[in-house]
């Protein structure tokens, strides 16, 4: 059964991208409805801050139409709401597309005073033919933001790329136009509330998006998504750094024109190289952890039966090579279900952990612990039978001290069977199934010498 794109996403990441969201909504609508009333009002145009009117009239409808829009797609919305926010879209479309085409064909029915007027010349109360752009590719995106089609969502996955080529332009130009190079300027048009206003908006569509389209990978729990959020920024910024840093040697003459064009790939190269090492890295972290959840047992955090056997199999070969010998200890809890019956499974869940963790307190690091069953255990050690005695012992104190905890409510108590190896013939299997033997041996004599024992306690 494979699982839905919603399924897979990291909901940690969708937590912390939803209060963004919500924050980037009000800081939009914070900025652009003064800014709007400001242009519908005249009088109020001095009570707003300072410069707030370089945003146009044009483009402050522009932006609460698409915060709306965007507000209304919100998850959960009624169907209802989810037809207002792509009406909205369409208006957003419209307008921006008239708006262009009035740079184009001055004959047409001009729409920029409509709310407001403006004494500068025409060109310059509009938005920009760069931002007017931005928003058609907002408002069309806007009119399928959830489209999951495979034509349909691709072309607007593809509309939602151009609008962060178009975003990441604007960037461009700014570090560009920072730098004394103003030959590639697209900025001069644009204010900078228009301009943080649009980098939200272009955030919530993207992170929007990201939950139907292709960039879906991003919010992702596996390690896809986590890569993919690890290399984004890097990607992102990476190019940036790069033109602006060879902007800067050249400017202030650091090195010749000569090598400070050979700068440039070389940056690249060694940066990406660092971006792979970064995430090979990541990729092993992951792939190790995603290795041990599948050989640990999830109560008591032990090797299941599949990482005992792999584990217990390589530390036998090592044994064997290095000329060691090698045991077994099989280890089978009394009464585990009489446990349950008795005080309920979470005690009895309890009493595994405590076991679990004597023999963790008990064995060496290198020892291989497992939990092979519901109540049985298994130890491989590297150890002779005089070791193997010792460690024995030193279980059955700590058993034993354990017991005597006074708020205990029942009885650690276990039987078991232990084997060293002797015939260079014996595999694990066949040592595993020796002890397994001693084991049920060891618990018939015990039924025998306390036949009626229950291994509870008192109640406390």
């Amino acid at each position: 059964m494979h699982l839905k794109s919603s399924d897979r996403l990291d909901p940690r990441v969708l937590a912390v991208l939803s209060v963004l969201e919500g924050v980037a909504l009000f800081v939009i609508a914070l900025i652009a409805l003064p800014v709007f009333l400001g242009w519908l009002v005249p009088g109020l145009d001095p009570y707003l801050p300072y410069g707030w009117s370089r945003m146009r009239a044009n483009t402050s409808v522009l932006i609460l139409l698409s915060d709306l829009s965007l507000l209304l797609a919100r998850q959960l919305r009624p169907a209802l709401a989810n037809h207002a926010s792509r009406i909205l879209g369409i208006f957003v479309f419209a307008i921006a597309a008239y708006t262009m085409a009035e740079f184009h064909d001055p004959q047409l029915w001009r729409i920029d005073g409509i709310i407001g007027s403006d004494s500068t010349p025409i060109q310059y109360s509009r938005p920009s033919v760069q931002a007017c752009f931005g928003f058609m590719l907002i408002g069309a995106v806007l009119t399928s933001l959830r489209a999951r089609g495979r034509s349909l969502g691709r072309l607007v996955d593809l509309c939602t790329l151009l609008l962060g080529l178009f975003f990441f332009s604007y960037v461009g130009s700014m570090v560009l136009e920072g730098s004394g190079n103003t030959g590639r300027n697209l900025w001069y048009h644009l204010a900078p509330q228009s301009f943080l206003c649009l980098g939200l908006i272009t955030f919530l569509v993207f992170y929007r998006r990201s939950r139907y389209g292709i960039f879906s990978v991003l919010l992702e729990a596996g390690i896809g998504g986590k890569m993919a959020r690890v290399a984004t920024p890097a990607a992102i910024a990476l190019p940036f750094l790069i033109d602006t840093s060879q902007i800067e040697i050249r400017r202030f003459q650091l090195l010749p024109d000569t090598y400070a064009i050979a700068v440039v790939p070389s940056t690249v190269a060694i940066l990406a190289f660092l971006l792979v090492l970064i995430l090979a890295r990541r990729s092993g972290q992951l792939e190790d952890a995603i290795r041990e959840l599948t050989l640990r047992d999830e109560l008591t955090h032990l090797y299941n039966r599949r990482g005992f056997l792999a584990l217990a199999e390589q530390s036998l070969r090592h044994t064997v090579r290095d000329g060691f010998p090698f045991s077994v200890i099989f280890i089978d809890v009394d009464n585990l279900k009489e446990t349950n019956d008795a005080l309920g499974h979470d005690v009895g869940s309890q009493l595994l952990k405590d076991i679990a963790r004597l023999l963790d307190s008990t064995f060496r690091e290198s020892d291989v612990i497992g939990r092979v069953g519901g109540d049985e255990f298994i130890v491989a050690l590297r150890a002779d039978e005089a070791r193997l005695a010792n460690a024995i012992l030193r279980l059955e104190e700590a058993t034993t001290a354990a017991n005597d905890h006074p708020s205990r409510r029942y009885e650690i108590s276990f039987s078991l069977g232990h084997v060293t190896r002797t015939n260079p013939e014996d595999t694990l299997d066949r040592l595993i199934e020796v002890a397994d033997n001693r084991m049920y041996q060891a618990k018939r004599e015990k039924r025998v010498e306390r036949p009626n024992a229950m291994y509870l306690v008192r109640d406390v």
